[in-house]
């Protein structure tokens, strides 16, 4: 039985310049908003790969909608919930744009957006990654601040770019910004454990620069929180088989794009050093807190295994 299911009329572009890839489970208040805030840019040769991640609400039916009016819509639909990590790179999988971009189905982009951004991306090969400043709004669309990003970012020199994603990037929103096709197919995407979109950050800027719109032309909606964001579950449902152990993994992480990377023996050295410091003494509280959690889910994996034993028929 396919796991995948695709709706829409094939598009006339089979190599538009820009992919966009929303990945969405149960956003029907609000995809709508998401979808029309892309097919009015004023850059038209895009397409729109939506990956439905086996949603119960009435997701299903507006994107098929949206996709029957317009071929640049491509509706994918999963059988079964996969988790947000395989929903984010199965859209990319699918892309064929030259430039491509993951959406959320609570934000929504300026009409110029996708414009300015090619234009960017156009004029200078070294940006690995384009994003305009962001508008963050609560959900009931009050305007809580308008954020930048760390002009390091944007600096010749990887290591530099590497400690702004490490120790100065707070808010994911860069996260959202128009990539070259063929850098990200050189990452390994997104894994599983909670802030791998980090560590793509983090590998990203190991490739290239990446450099800011100064204007406001992407705006998110606070519907998401931390919390939720943190929810291994929410990431993959094979985490449920995991310890947690979030920010050891992400000391990890970041300590093998280092050593995976291009950097002179020395400057990685340096750099492993920062990440032991930002997690191992920065966040030292959260580092043990994961302990306690792991410790917790050992507890009452035992105490599981050890009912089924009890409640199980004896055996000769």
């Amino acid at each position: 039985m396919p796991l995948l299911v695709m709706d829409g009329r094939q598009s006339r572009h089979k190599h538009p310049r820009v992919s966009v890839g929303l990945p969405v489970r149960n956003g029907g208040q609000l995809i709508g908003c998401a979808i029309e805030s892309f097919l009015t840019q004023s850059f038209y040769d895009f397409e729109l790969i939506i990956s439905d991640n086996a949603s119960t609400d009435q997701t299903e039916s507006i994107c098929r909608q949206f996709a029957a009016q317009d071929e640049r819509v491509r509706y994918f639909r999963w059988n079964t919930n996969r988790g947000a990590s395989a929903n984010f790179n199965r859209v990319f999988d699918l892309a064929r744009g030259e430039y491509f971009k993951w959406a959320a189905h609570d934000d929504w982009c300026a009409s110029d957006y996708l414009e300015r951004c090619v234009e960017t991306l156009d004029k200078d090969p070294t940006i690995v990654l384009c994003q305009s400043r962001a508008r963050l709004y609560s959900e009931n669309n009050e305007l809580l601040g308008t954020f930048g990003y760390p002009s390091g970012l944007a600096s010749a020199r990887p290591e530099t770019r590497f400690r702004q994603i490490l120790w100065r990037t707070k808010y994911p929103f860069i996260f959202f910004g128009l990539i070259p096709s063929r850098l990200l197919a050189q990452t390994k995407l997104l894994g599983r454990d909670t802030g791998s979109d980090r560590i793509l950050l983090g590998e990203l800027s190991l490739l290239g620069r990446i450099v800011e719109i100064p204007e406001p032309l992407f705006c998110s909606r606070q519907s998401f929180n931390e919390r939720v964001l943190r929810n291994r579950l929410w990431w993959s449902p094979d985490n449920r088989r995991r310890l947690t152990l979030r920010t050891w993994r992400l000391t990890q992480g970041f300590s093998s794009l280092l050593l995976d990377s291009q950097l002179s023996p020395m400057t990685r050295y340096e750099l492993i050093l920062e990440v032991l410091a930002r997690y191992g003494v920065r966040d030292a509280p959260r580092m043990g807190y994961d302990l306690l959690l792991a410790g917790r889910q050992l507890l009452s994996h035992h105490e599981f295994l050890e009912k089924s034993v009890r409640s199980s028929p004896a055996q000769n």
